[in-house]
């Protein structure tokens, strides 16, 4: 039985628990987070009324070594030190992406781990969907010919764009990291997966061009509630997390975590008063991009168009593959791949009937798969290490990141990857 640390009790670390509860092979035995509500929440989600419980980082790590592995799932800037010490007390680790904004933490985690004879895995959980891994095998299978071009996008839709990066805990990247990082290292590890060799070079251009204070309108407060238009702003904080006249559920369909942990209408209301959730988008100290596009080149030839922005209704990624013999396009929203082989007739896979999506988990069943696959990897069982997230193959996502943010700060310029 592999027993488990969770530190960090935010929406992932809490995903990683439940999906744990009542596994047959593993046990959450310690749990750590800021905020005391968290840990009552965990603790009832988890059904594990023996499990340790900490109120810090620092308090978790005093203690020793608790558990087989710990999961890290806190903020961005904090993966690379929790992982550090976690090491040093004989941890195997998972740890949630991004590692850090400077690549060369993850070779400091890959050398320590070495040394400690550990395993580090980290949560790039599209590799873990079937979903994902069926349009890798078609790749593979070389039914598309010779694969030529990609465009892939991923698609926030404007009610998590504002959620997480206007008001939400990766709105700065002074504080996190660029959105390239936050959300999309995600989608460089699945391209560099796919095409099996490295990233020589990319361009790139983003900006923030539309959540910021000079695209107020005249009439526009400081928070929603004092809005003379709030009934007809699509953005209207009441609207994302109470509902209103026009819409009475709430726009955002992920709970009210982290506005508030208890989401009655008082507790809410309240911090949509005074905090940042309750903020106009206009008037936020946000400062990470809304839209960006990387254009790269790979070893093996294939360029590929790679799309982030706030601009779609719906949250998905759309993928667009160009070969020799034919194309596939897939949405994840829709749950399809479909294969076009030239003259031949068209082939849809309805992947929403594979028998992952029972799991849920969210990630088109990516984090359930995540979790089946690092159970079963930290236990010994044998595990196909291509598909694995290691730290290894992390920093090759997040060189990746780095340089494309390199180029768009230099208006686009073409940059290497492997500077040497």
């Amino acid at each position: 039985m592999l027993t488990v640390a969770i530190l960090g009790l935010g929406n992932r670390g809490i995903n990683y628990g439940s999906i744990l509860k009542g596994h047959k092979d593993a046990k959450v035995v310690a749990i750590c987070d800021l905020d005391a509500e968290r840990v009552k929440i965990a603790k009832e989600t988890f059904e594990c009324a023996d499990v340790k419980t900490f109120d810090s980082a620092d308090a978790l790590f005093k203690a020793g070594k608790l558990a087989d592995a710990m999961f890290i799932c806190t903020q961005d800037r904090d993966h690379y030190g929790h992982t550090m010490q976690a090491l040093d007390l004989g941890y195997h680790v998972l740890v949630e992406k991004p590692i850090s904004p400077n690549p060369q933490h993850c070779l400091d985690i890959e050398k320590k781990a070495a040394e400690k004879n550990l395993k580090v895995m980290v949560c790039h959980v599209l590799r873990y969907s079937k979903f994902y891994r069926k349009i890798k095998e078609i790749m593979d299978s070389g039914v598309l010919g010779q694969i030529v071009t990609i465009k892939h996008s991923e698609n926030v839709a404007y009610w998590h764009y504002i959620h997480s990066y206007v008001r939400g805990l990766w709105r700065r990247e002074d504080q996190t990291s660029p959105i390239l990082m936050a959300k999309c290292c995600h989608d460089m590890d699945l391209l560099y997966w796919w095409m099996g060799c490295h990233c020589k070079a990319v361009s790139s251009y983003g900006n923030l061009v539309y959540f910021k204070e000079e695209n107020a309108p005249s009439y526009a407060p400081k928070f929603c509630e004092d809005c003379p238009e709030n009934l007809s702003c699509p953005y209207d904080a009441r609207l994302q997390y109470l509902g209103r006249e026009d819409h009475p559920e709430p726009k955002f369909p992920w709970g009210t975590y982290p506005v508030s942990n208890v989401g009655t209408v008082e507790r809410l209301s309240a911090a949509l008063h005074e905090g940042n959730y309750g903020r106009c988008v206009f008037h936020s100290d946000n400062n990470v991009n809304d839209y960006q596009f990387v254009q790269m080149e790979f070893e093996n030839g294939v360029h590929i168009q790679f799309a982030v922005e706030a601009f779609s209704n719906e949250n998905y990624r759309k993928t667009h593959i160009f070969g020799t013999k034919g194309e596939l396009y897939s949405n994840d929203l829709e749950e399809t791949i479909t294969i076009q082989l030239f003259g031949k007739k068209k082939e849809v896979i309805d992947m929403s009937l594979n028998d992952q999506a029972a799991y849920g988990g969210g990630h088109v069943g990516g984090d359930a798969g995540l979790i089946e696959d690092v159970v079963a990897y930290l236990s010994g069982k044998d595990v196909d290490e291509e598909n694995l997230t290691l730290i290894s193959d992390t920093y090759e996502s997040h060189l990746m990141v780095a340089a494309a943010e390199k180029s768009r700060k230099n208006g686009g310029v073409l940059t290497l990857v492997h500077e040497g």
